[in-house]
Order: C-alpha cells, then sequence, then structure tokens
C-alpha cells in the first residue's frame, strides 16, 4: 500500500501543522519546526490511522484500554510504519501521543496520555503506538474528560521522533505559574533526560530569567550554566511570541544544542502578583499604585470598589477566562484583560499584544466554517451537569474540619475550579455571538427592528435569569395553600419560622449560597435566613394581589409578539425560517445567564472558606475579625496559614480597609489612555469577517458608552428593555439595600447580576449606571416585561432618592420630578 498524506506523515509535512490530523501535541511542534526552530525528525501516525485501526477491529466508543492492546495493527498498517521507520533510520526513539484534544489553551491534558521513551525496533514501536491509542481509553482520561464535558474519546495521533540523548533537559514557563507575573521566565533543569523531572524522580534545578539575567534558586542537579539557562529562556520566550500567548516549553540539550520537545499554553496561570518579598505598600497592590499603560474602560460589571482579595483573584479569573475563550474559538484580536486601579476595575489590552499568526488565523477560519461555536454551546449541559455536582460536593464540606494545609490547598482548588468556570462562562458568552448578531441582522433586515425590539423576542428564553423568582413564588403558593403555614409566615417567634425555613430548604440548597454580588464582602442567603423569609413573604403579597407570575407573562407577550411577526412576513417559508431561527437563537441565549450563576455559587463558597480562614487567624492575634481575610492577598494568605510565625497582618489589613472606604467616595476616570484606531485588515474570508463584525457589535452592546452629563432633571441612556413606567425612584448601591425596594418602585442602582432576580419581579422599571442591552441587567428587565435604562454612568449620584420618576426604556430616557405622585 502506497504511503498516502492521511496515513503516516513527516513532521515537516504541511498537514502535520493541522491539529485534527496530527493531534495537539504533534501539530504545535510541526508549527515550530516549521518557523525555523530545532525540533527533532519524526513522523506522525494521523487521526486517520487511529480511526482505520478503530474501524478494523469493530472498536467502539466503549473499547477498553485492554482491548485496545490486544489488537496488532492491520498488516497494511504495520508495513507503512516499518518503512517510515527505515526513513527515520536506527537509534532510540520517543513515542508520544498526540490527542487532538491535547496541549491547546483551555485543557493541556497534561499527565493524561502515554509517552514512552528509548523504543527501538518495529514490535517494540508497535507495542508503544498501542499504548498511546489505549490511554485514549484510560479511565484517568474518561474521568478528565466528564468533568470538561467532553464525551467519548477525542482522536488520537502518535508522534514518533528521534529520542535526544540530552546532557540536560526540562521545562520553562514563560510566564511565572505561580505569581503569575509574565516578565518572568522559569527555568527547571535536570541531568539527562527531562522524564526524570516529569516523574519526581529527581529534584530539579530552578532558575528565574527577567530582563536577559538569570538567578538561580537552588541547583541539586548542577545541570546547566548561566549561559545555557538564558539560551533555553531565550528560546521559550520566541517560542511564545510566536504563538501568542504564555507557554509551558520542554526542552532538552544534547551537544551544545537546544531542542523543543514539547510546547502548551499555560492553562493555569494565576493573576500578575508581587513577587515574594517584595515591599509594596498596601496599597499599591495590583498596579502598583500606576496607571498601566494602554487603553482601559471602567468596568461595568464592577461599578463599585472591589476587595483586595476579590480584586487580586477575581481580576486574574477573568482574564483568564478571556484568553481561554479566545483561544478555544481562535479569535485573532487580543483577549480583554483586567487590571484594577485605586480599587476600581478596568478592561482594555495591553498596548504590546501579539499580531494573529498565519496559522492562527487559519485556525479561526477552520472555526468559523465548521461554526465550532455550535460544539461549544452544544456541550455545555454536561458541563453544568459536573459542575453542579462539584459545587454540591464542596458544598457539603467541614470547612472547620480540615487542617491548615488541607484549608489551604481547597482555597487554591476552588480557585482553580473557578478559573475553569469563567473559562466556560466566556466561550459560551462569545459563541453565542454568531447567531445572535445574526438573528438581530436578520430581525432588522426582514421586519425593520432595531437590536432591543429583536432581543425582545428572545425574553423568556433564559429559565436561569427568572428560576429563583419563580420557584420562590411555587413556595409563596404552597404557603397561601395551607393555613397554618401561612399563620407561621406572620408570626415572629422562632417556632413558627423553624416550620417555615423547614420548606425553603430547597431554595437555600439551590440559591442559598450564590454569591449576591461579584465580590466576596457580602454574606449569601443561606447565611441570613431571615432575608429569604422576607422573600416568601413578598412573594406571598405578589400572589395575594394577582401580580405573580412576571416572567411567565413576559414569555406570553413574546410569543404573542411572534405570532405577530409572522404575519407581516411574505409567504410559509419566510414565516417558518423565521420560526426556526428564533427558537435557535432562544436556545442559544438561554445558556448565558445559566453559566454565571455558577461563578457566583463558586464565589459564595470561596467567600465561606476565606471567612473559615479568617476564622482561624483571629483565634490567633494575626487579624483583628475574620472579616478582615478580605483585605488581605492571596500572598498574605499563603504566608499566614503556612510561615512559622506567622506575620500579625491587622495594620496592613486595617489600611487597605481604610483605603477601599475612601475609594467608595471617590468618582474615578472612565477611561485611561487614547482609544487604539481600528485594527488593520486581516486577509480573512467574508464569512470570517463577519463572525469580526459580530464581536463587535456585542462589544458595543454589552458595556455602557462613556457617560453623558445630565441636561437638568434628564438623563440619557441605552434603552434596553422597551415600554414607559412612572414610580417612585429607589436608590440604591448595593445588594443588601434590596429591603428598601417596594412593590412598584423603580429600582435605581450601579449594575445588577443573576442573584438580584427576585427583586424584578416586584419593581416597575430599572435604571442603572452600567450595562448594555445584552448585559445581565437587561436580560432580566426583558425577562420579567420591565422598561429598562441602562448605561447611564451617573443615575445613582443624579437621580434623587424618593423622586417620581418617569422611565422610557425604548427611548432610553429617564426624567424625574421631585412630585409626590
Amino acid at each position: 500500500m502506497a504511503d498516502q498524506p492521511q496515513d503516516m506523515i513527516s513532521l515537516n509535512h504541511p498537514d502535520a501543522t493541522r491539529i485534527d490530523v496530527a493531534g495537539g501535541k504533534a501539530g504545535r511542534l510541526a508549527v515550530l519546526l516549521a518557523a525555523g526552530f530545532p525540533v527533532p525528525e519524526g513522523f506522525v501516525l494521523t487521526t486517520a490511522v487511529f480511526e482505520r485501526f478503530l474501524t478494523f477491529h469493530g472498536l467502539g466508543q466503549e473499547v477498553t484500554a485492554e482491548q485496545v492492546m490486544r489488537s496488532p495493527l492491520p498488516d497494511d498498517l504495520r508495513l507503512v510504519l516499518a518503512s517510515k521507520l527505515k526513513e527515520l533510520g536506527d537509534g532510540p526513539l520517543a513515542v508520544r501521543s498526540s490527542g487532538v484534544a491535547e496541549d491547546l489553551a483551555g485543557a493541556s491534558y497534561a499527565g493524561q496520555y502515554e509517552t514512552i521513551l528509548g523504543v527501538e525496533g518495529l514490535t517494540a514501536v508497535e507495542e508503544a503506538v498501542r499504548h498511546c491509542w489505549a490511554s485514549a481509553f484510560s479511565e484517568r482520561v474518561r474521568s478528565y474528560r466528564h468533568q470538561r464535558g467532553e464525551a467519548g474519546a477525542a482522536p488520537m495521533a502518535v508522534l514518533v521522533q528521534r529520542l535526544i540523548q540530552a546532557d540536560a533537559a526540562g521545562v520553562a514557563f514563560t510566564a511565572n505559574p505561580v505569581t503569575g507575573d509574565p516578565d518572568d521566565t522559569i527555568v527547571s533543569a535536570v541531568r539527562g533526560l527531562g522524564e526524570r523531572l516529569v516523574s519526581g524522580e529527581a529534584s530539579p534545578d530552578e532558575w528565574i530569567v527577567r530582563a536577559g539575567r538569570a538567578e538561580c534558586r537552588s541547583q541539586p542537579e548542577n545541570a546547566l550554566q548561566e549561559s545555557q539557562v538564558r539560551e533555553v529562556a531565550e528560546m521559550a520566550r520566541r517560542i511564545e511570541a510566536h504563538f501568542g500567548s504564555p507557554q509551558d516549553v520542554e526542552w532538552a540539550i544534547a551537544g551544545g544544542s537546544i531542542y523543543a520537545l514539547q510546547a502548551r499554553p499555560i492553562t493555569t496561570l494565576p493573576e500578575a502578583r508581587p513577587t515574594p518579598g517584595e515591599e509594596l505598600s498596601p496599597r499599591d497592590w495590583l498596579t502598583r499604585g500606576e496607571v498601566p499603560a494602554g487603553f482601559w474602560a471602567r468596568e461595568d460589571h464592577f461599578p463599585l470598589p472591589i476587595t483586595p482579595m476579590f480584586a487580586s483573584m477575581v481580576t486574574g479569573i477573568a482574564s483568564f477566562g478571556f484568553r481561554a475563550a479566545f483561544d478555544e474559538l481562535s479569535i485573532p484580536a487580543p483577549a480583554r484583560q483586567y487590571v484594577v486601579v485605586d480599587g476600581y476595575a478596568y478592561g482594555g489590552s495591553w498596548p504590546d499584544a501579539q499580531r494573529p499568526t498565519r496559522e492562527g488565523l487559519a485556525a479561526f477560519e477552520e472555526k468559523v466554517a465548521t461554526q465550532h461555536w455550535r460544539s461549544v454551546l452544544g456541550r455545555w449541559p454536561q458541563i453544568r451537569r459536573g459542575a453542579i455536582e462539584i459545587l454540591r460536593q464542596i458544598q457539603g464540606m467541614d470547612l472547620g474540619a480540615l487542617s491548615d494545609d488541607d484549608l489551604h490547598g481547597h482555597i487554591r482548588d476552588l480557585d482553580g475550579h473557578l478559573r475553569d468556570w469563567m473559562a466556560v462562562h466566556f466561550t459560551n458568552n462569545i459563541s453565542a455571538v454568531p447567531p445572535l448578531h445574526a438573528f438581530a441582522t436578520s430581525c432588522q433586515e426582514r421586519l425593520g427592528l432595531q437590536d432591543t425590539e429583536a432581543l425582545e423576542l428572545l425574553a423568556g428564553a433564559s429559565e436561569a435569569s427568572s428560576r429563583s423568582a419563580t420557584l420562590m413564588e411555587g413556595l409563596a403558593a404552597k404557603v397561601i395553600a395551607q393555613p397554618l403555614l401561612r399563620a407561621a409566615l406572620d408570626r415572629a417567634d422562632a417556632a413558627s419560622r423553624s416550620e417555615i425555613q423547614e420548606l425553603f430548604r430547597p431554595y437555600l440548597e439551590e440559591y442559598g449560597w450564590r454569591s449576591p454580588e461579584f465580590e466576596f464582602c457580602l454574606p449569601t442567603a443561606a447565611e441570613q435566613p431571615e432575608q429569604v423569609v422576607q422573600l416568601l413573604r413578598e412573594a406571598v403579597t405578589r400572589l395575594e394581589a394577582g401580580k405573580g407570575g412576571a416572567a411567565e407573562a413576559a414569555r406570553q407577550r413574546t410569543e404573542t409578539r411572534i405570532a405577530q411577526l409572522k404575519v407581516q412576513l411574505p409567504d410559509d417559508a419566510a414565516r417558518a425560517g423565521f420560526e426556526a431561527r428564533v427558537r435557535e437563537t432562544q436556545q442559544v441565549y438561554g445558556v448565558r445567564d445559566d453559566d454565571v450563576g455558577l461563578t457566583l455559587w463558586g464565589l459564595g463558597l470561596m467567600r465561606q472558606a476565606l471567612l473559615e480562614a479568617g476564622r482561624r487567624l483571629t483565634e490567633r492575634g494575626i487579624l483583628a475579625d475574620r472579616g478582615q481575610v478580605l483585605f488581605l492577598l492571596p500572598r498574605d494568605l499563603d504566608e499566614a496559614l503556612s510561615a512559622t510565625p506567622a506575620p500579625d497582618l491587622r495594620e496592613r489589613a486595617d489600611i487597605r480597609h481604610a483605603d477601599f472606604l475612601r475609594q467608595q467616595t471617590t468618582d474615578p476616570p472612565h477611561v485611561f489612555g487614547a482609544a487604539p484606531g481600528p485594527p488593520p485588515p486581516l486577509p480573512l474570508s467574508d464569512d470570517a469577517r463577519r463572525v469580526l463584525a459580530a464581536l463587535a457589535w456585542f462589544r458595543n452592546r454589552m458595556g455602557a458608552a462613556a457617560p453623558q452629563p445630565a441636561e437638568g432633571q434628564e438623563l440619557r441612556g441605552l434603552g434596553a428593555s422597551s415600554g414607559a413606567y412612572r414610580g417612585l425612584a429607589r436608590v440604591i448601591r448595593a445588594v443588601d439595600e434590596l429591603d428598601r425596594v417596594g412593590p412598584g418602585e423603580v429600582l435605581i442602582c450601579p449594575t445588577t447580576n443573576p442573584s438580584w432576580t427576585e427583586v424584578f419581579a416586584r419593581i416597575g422599571a430599572l435604571v442603572a449606571d452600567g450595562g448594555g442591552i445584552l448585559s445581565h441587567p437587561a436580560i432580566l428587565a426583558r425577562e420579567f416585561g420591565i422598561p429598562a435604562v441602562l448605561g447611564t454612568w451617573t443615575a445613582t449620584k443624579t437621580i434623587p432618592d424618593g423622586a417620581v420618576v418617569e422611565v422610557d426604556g425604548s427611548a432610553g430616557l429617564v426624567r424625574w420630578t421631585d412630585v409626590e405622585l
């Protein structure tokens, strides 16, 4: 049989750079080889060989690793393998798994698949290849894929290379994996093969390279000279520049030459923090008192100052999530990053972002052509189930029974889960953009609808947005149906309340531990059950007054409006096409608030873990009270839980707390830096350009534009949910003030998130400082059918509490007077 490209190909073959053909590991090495990097010679058994092998033996997705090992290569493939080995020549080889899902930005699969070193001869290579294939069906890989919401085995290629008889080998990280500092390159090295490092057989030399200077942290192996360390770091940095993101590079040195053995994105990079021992003022955390270079705009998801612990953790998580999403979808643009300046969050990108490579553009074209967004959104239900299982396990933990080390590890693990869920959230959100944009464009072209009008046709699709209010009204209906429960709800004694609290236990299990804000400083519903009793009482009052079911009423209005619009279309085919597009877009739209609920749940559980750490540190005199832990940084907490003796952190926390209170009285700039001009044109297909246009459309409608000054007693913003309403203004700054908002009042607030759902069931309209027509407040307003004006930036500062407000959600206009109704 002739050697066909789809069977076994040299690493320098053009198809070897394709992930679907050669897998992640081989594909990335082929890209580096084509770019001139020193990569050992080799060839690839492509994914087509893997599929032919399974088909030949009648093996499906339920095959076991043992069955794969017992099944020989078909004779024709064995002949091709023998030919390829002859071309490669004698000598020991490295046989490496190269899964299609491996070494990607969203998931490294590090340590999940097999690598066999020192293989010689056809029989041994064939056996090693089967070992690699079998690893795709191992229990550890099945478990890993299940946690990520991925079913079955991913396609597998196998890379066969000359084994470098290394004098020294190791790994190089182009960003500090502990502190997240992008200016550090960390080089670990051992004598001989790098397998001694990976297996844990040897403790490596550790070097840190910054600005061309190499500093040795430990040197038990004495494997490298300083000049060699710098050479390794320089090669790793060039690989980072080529791929456009921080890299984990495996390398080897033999005979004075350096080789790149593997390169993969760093998938768990923490937020950048000052290096240990660096003397900084407590108020200089994160930005070190300086405005970062580039263009940064206030992040309206966080319109208020944020605590140092939240900022240090979550700013890094959000930046990681955006990078992971852009990598998953191969978007040829810098991913949004987050920084904090004097307590306020800003979003933007660094000015030295890498331009997209030719390979990156090709990957983006492929994702567009295959509508990769469908695959991303399709795996959400399985990811959701796995995440909820993890959250329930964490929720059931007895934190007080953990040792300090275990609690410290638990906080780290939860931080890792939050990174995963934030990556899922941003990837889902961005994947929803192309169909949302296509739907809005179609509605404008065929029916003359503006964006807000088109999006209102999706009201009712985001069940997660209204589910907590619907669940509470269901409990209220039970109370109304049982006179004893109804009487117990009105009584104040503890005995009657216990019966009521038992009733809303299911509500607390699902929503009780979710953070009410994107923050750690506010208590969850489970910490203050009296708040839940009040929500239940309000739901009972609404139902008894015939004002319940706002979300269901909005859904019914949506269906009526869809039916009215269908009549305007010219024929049955157009009507059927419109109906199909509406239903598909509703399904996509429904994911957007569902996944952020997992992040809020995780944040609430992180709060509990941090407060447990704060309780212990308070008992030891390290903090004045447990709440001070939120004014530490993760490095402070690391030191307090592991150092002996632990430092006194009370003064440090007090200074940051005082700064936090001061920040709440400031009015920071809306932007820093000059807005960048339009990006240079990219050589892309029309379909790919449309996707980039959709992303720009989404970005412009997700957040608020620059603030417009109020004119007298009139303020303009973004009309996010149509309709007009007149009522009393209730100005609140945070979720803990929601009990001040009465039925039918106009909620004036900085922003909202899905945890605010219950208040939407009772208000008449919404006005917010932040948000755009695709933001969470807009979704909630449309779900409940109330007018909303967002993106005002100054509503909470200019509209008096108790004023009479007229809200025009169609025109994006708010007027107020001081006259009572």
